[in-house]
């Protein structure tokens, strides 16, 4: 009744003490207590694992330094790794761990420009006197946000005029980091790694198909500079034979184990997984079969030698696929190779950046550019439709914030919630913990979609699950959550005058929604950085392997067993998941650095303690086997562009719904000035990040004739695995005997006893 919707907002002069007191508003459930209290609950549990850490850390050296770094004190540790230079820093956690650290620092920085800014606008919103468009906001750390301004209050100036300061220190800042980044990544493309010497050469027309071929258009081009031309092969069954022979190697080594140490012979059926058909002597059978399978891989190499032969002319036929690796005896031809057009009909003898032999998913190599379309349109169908799917729970645990306001849609939660005051806080605190849980679901099913893409390599798959990840998160966790938790807020409202309610809802709600954001982060920087240094999940699947898996030899031991690994396994950070969720803080920080600046203050603290917690891990923890040199680093990039864009346009919407047409039409320019700085880095810098360039490769080539590195030591490095060997890694001499000839040795004798 005090805010008809008639257009007039007139005010009663008088109203009643309790016309404020509305429940279905998001601030009746105290923003700030809830803030305060994720605080101190999660806050304690944070410094409780954390002195835990530091007391236990040196006790247990296999679970929180197996890289054996040096080992400090109790909390010396801390002064120790932020103290690691990073050339120090690069050369243990690579290019992509150094890339992390580096964005971490830059959030942290940015929060900090925020934070100052803030001491400018918290007292500008905070002295807001009461008037249309502020009335029910009452919670002290609503009133530090723009929606406790009037509607047409002078005070958004300032917030038009910080945000030029704030963005504009953001681009300076992104432009800083593209000088940083493209000095590091010259360095990691001039490495004497096989990678570097390397292009893929793909869609190769039916004329070309054959190393000859290649072998003559490229020396037309780059004379006595092609070092090696490895044409992709059709070779499935052999590689189905190479996997089954690897498995009965492992089975074999199980069974010799187990009766060389434990005096007992091993028997399996051979049926369908294991469990029905013949029973046999694993040792037996398993001999028998890597013979025959030896033979079978020595006579299928053997027929294919003419297709893979060391720069000689081989036959074109259909065991050929229509890609091959090419590697150039130096640097500058390589490059030179990579950025030319060889072809004038489009996609066809397309080059790309060769990933690390290892990486290489041979399965995809030539795959037909009509199936890697297919692929790509699906996986970004599918991509979508699980976000539409996901939009549902999301919801549904978004309005969890705003217990008080559900009980329109969920009657029963609603009035129980009345009944137990304790449930409101218990579902308001369940809601950051039902998303960091469905969060946890997304690279699994998303990686899924990424393989339907067709990546030669891991390092594209990964680059492409962060980007589906770093959308989706923005998407689903961000926006979903900040327009449902302002939508649950006002759904009587809605269903009295639904355009004025959503109007409102936009220009308080959407702002007051800073505090499920900063709930959701601090939550997931105290419960997540804990468990990382604690690393309780991999120790109890350490422990759980080491009691049930094969432990016989150090080999044994130190091998994966259906999925767990014990510590002694090199470890690998998950890097996309880790920077979609980054990308999810700096999205927080853009919107609300404005809206809401003490939000600035929540994620400086959550940027540097991420900061300490991924230097340390990095430095004593993971290795860098999975390292891409770099290739999510364009991505984040382009997506703190457009981040950046949205929020700007964010703050113009609160703006025009608050009545401030002048204000909001000055942030104009800004956002027109972020577009352009974001066209003016894809002209080039883009493209500088990604190659060598031919200077730098010069003096690399350089360097490398002067070292007399022996680069043709690169030769057959891209050969396909099958074909690498025409015998097993157990040679048909070094079986063992039937087992009639192999009696059950006798039992070791006794251990001396210690004086």
């Amino acid at each position: 009744d005090l805010l008809p919707w008639d257009g007039s907002r007139t005010v009663e002069k008088h109203p009643p003490p309790d016309s404020f007191a509305m429940e279905e508003d998001p601030v009746a459930i105290n923003p700030g207590g809830l803030v305060l209290n994720t605080i101190y609950v999660y806050g304690a549990i944070w410094l409780v694992l954390f002195v835990l850490y530091c007391l236990i850390r040196n006790t247990f050296p296999n679970l929180y330094n197996p890289r054996r770094d040096r080992v400090s004190g109790l909390f010396q540790w801390i002064g120790a790794v932020n103290a690691v230079r990073e050339r120090e820093l690069y050369d243990k956690a690579g290019l992509d761990g150094l890339v992390l650290v580096r964005w971490l620092e830059t959030g942290a920085k940015i929060s900090l420009i925020g934070c100052l800014l803030g001491f400018i606008l918290i007292p500008t919103y905070f002295t807001a006197p009461k008037g249309d468009g502020n009335l029910f906001v009452n919670d002290s750390l609503t009133k530090m946000s723009i929606g406790h301004l009037r509607l047409n209050d002078s005070r958004m100036a300032a917030a038009t005029l910080m945000s030029y300061v704030f963005f504009g220190f953001c681009l300076w800042l992104l432009n800083g980091e593209f000088k940083w980044f493209h000095s590091k990544r010259h360095e990691f493309l001039s490495r004497s790694s096989p990678e570097n010497y390397t292009i893929y050469l793909d869609n190769i027309p039916p004329e070309h198909k054959s190393t000859g071929s290649i072998l003559a258009f490229l020396s037309k081009i780059f004379p006595d500079r092609v070092l090696d031309i490895r044409m992709a092969l059709e070779i499935k069954e052999l590689e189905k034979i190479y996997d089954e022979r690897e498995k009965h190697i492992v089975k074999l080594e199980r069974a010799q184990n187990v009766l060389e140490y434990g005096n007992k012979r091993s028997f399996h059926k051979i049926g369908t997984l294991g469990l029905t058909g013949r029973k046999v002597d694993t040792i037996d059978y398993c001999s028998s079969e890597i013979q025959r399978l030896n033979q079978q891989i020595t006579d299928t190499v053997t027929g294919l030698e003419p297709y893979h032969k060391d720069l000689e002319p081989t036959p074109a036929g259909p065991v050929v696929r229509t890609a091959a690796f090419v590697t150039f005896g130096s640097l500058v031809s390589s490059t030179l190779a990579l950025n030319a057009l060889h072809h004038g009909t489009p996609f066809k003898l397309t080059t790309r950046s060769a990933p690390l032999p290892k990486h290489v998913f041979w399965g995809n190599v030539g795959l037909p550019h009509a199936r890697v379309q297919a692929g790509t349109t699906l996986s970004t169908l599918l991509t979508l439709a699980l976000c539409l799917f996901w939009t549902i729970p999301v919801a549904f645990v978004g309005g969890l914030s705003n217990v008080d306001s559900i009980k329109e849609g969920w009657p029963a939660l609603g009035d129980a919630a009345e009944d137990n005051p304790w449930l409101k806080d218990v579902l308001a605190q369940l809601s950051p913990l039902l998303l960091i849980v469905l969060v946890a679901l997304l690279p699994i099913i998303l990686t899924q979609f990424a393989k339907l893409e067709g990546h030669i390599s891991l390092a594209a798959l990964q680059a492409a699950l962060f980007g589906k990840l770093a959308i989706f998160q923005l998407i689903q966790i961000f926006f979903i959550q900040a327009l449902s938790g302002a939508i649950f807020s006002q759904l009587e409202r809605f269903a009295e005058s639904p355009g004025p309610a959503i109007l409102d809802a936009l220009g308080n709600s959407l702002p007051a929604q800073a505090s499920t954001f900063m709930i959701f982060v601090l939550v997931k920087a105290f419960l997540g950085m804990a468990l990382e240094l604690l690393r309780l999940v991999p120790a109890i699947l350490a422990f759980i392997r080491g009691k049930a898996g094969p432990k016989y030899t150090e080999k044994e031991r130190r091998s994966p067993w259906i999925g767990l690994k014990p510590l002694s396994f090199p470890f690998e950070l998950a890097h996309p998941a880790l920077l979609a969720h980054t990308i999810l803080i700096f999205m927080v920080t853009f919107v609300y650095g404005i809206l809401h600046p003490i939000t600035c203050l929540v994620t400086l603290f959550v940027f540097s303690l991420m900061v300490l917690v991924y230097r340390n891990q990095l430095i004593h923890v993971y290795v860098p086997t999975n390292d891409t040199g770099g290739q999510f680093w364009p991505i984040f990039a382009k997506l703190l562009i457009w981040m950046m864009i949205v929020a700007q346009l964010t703050i113009v919407a609160v703006m025009g719904i608050k009545e401030g047409p002048s204000q909001a039409t000055l942030m104009l320019p800004l956002v027109l000035i972020t577009w352009y700085y974001g066209n003016y880095l894809n002209q080039i810098h883009y493209k500088v990040a990604q190659v060598l360039p031919t200077l730098n490769a010069l003096a690399a080539d350089a360097r490398v004739k002067h070292e007399r590195f022996p680069i043709d030591t690169f030769k057959g490095a891209y050969t396909q695995k099958a074909l690498t060997k025409k015998v097993a890694e157990c040679a048909d001499a070094d079986l063992p005997p039937p087992a009639w000839h192999n009696p059950p040795p006798p039992p070791p004798p006794p251990p001396p006893k210690p004086p």
